[in-house]
């Protein structure tokens, strides 16, 4: 029971500082409406240049490759934890939004998983932590995701 308090108040805290950022590169400098969308709810940003044609949607709900186009300093940290050579695009196409891809990314790099076979499973409609259970059984899945997705909060602070 306290894991799950733990783990879902590990993600609001990192939700709200994301969003927060993110609002503030977008010039409304305040918080704004969250919206999770489940337990894999770690979504960082990086999303800034909304027009006021465009609704007020959060980034926590933008696709992966839409943020990452805007955001390069994330983007090459990202690039840097897949295996050479590979489009970012590409990688990031399937995952719901780009605090699941970017946690993908650094289980696979922190595991020594192969990214193609996270992203397989992921993609397929499992979570982090089922495929990291699936492909390297002998890990505590759920410290892997908490330590992902502080990985991917921390590349979103700049850190």
């Amino acid at each position: 029971m306290n894991r799950s308090i733990c783990a879902i108040f590990s993600c609001l805290v990192m939700l709200t500082s994301l969003n927060s950022a993110a609002l503030a590169q977008r010039g409304y400098g305040g918080m704004g409406g969250m919206s999770p969308s489940g337990p894999q709810s770690g979504k960082p940003g990086g999303y800034s240049g909304m027009s006021s044609g465009q609704s007020d949607e959060t980034v926590a709900e933008r696709p992966a490759g839409e943020v990452l186009q805007q955001n390069p300093r994330l983007s090459a940290t990202l690039t840097k934890l897949l295996p050479a050579g590979t489009d970012l695009q590409v990688a990031s196409a399937g995952f719901r939004n780009l605090g699941e891809f970017a946690a993908a990314v650094h289980a696979s790099h922190n595991l020594a998983i192969s990214f193609a076979d996270l992203k397989a499973k992921i993609v397929a409609g499992a979570n982090l932590g089922q495929a990291i259970r699936t492909l390297k059984p002998e890990t505590d899945a759920e410290i892997e995701v908490r330590k992902a997705r502080a990985q991917v909060e921390e590349d979103v602070e700049g850190g």
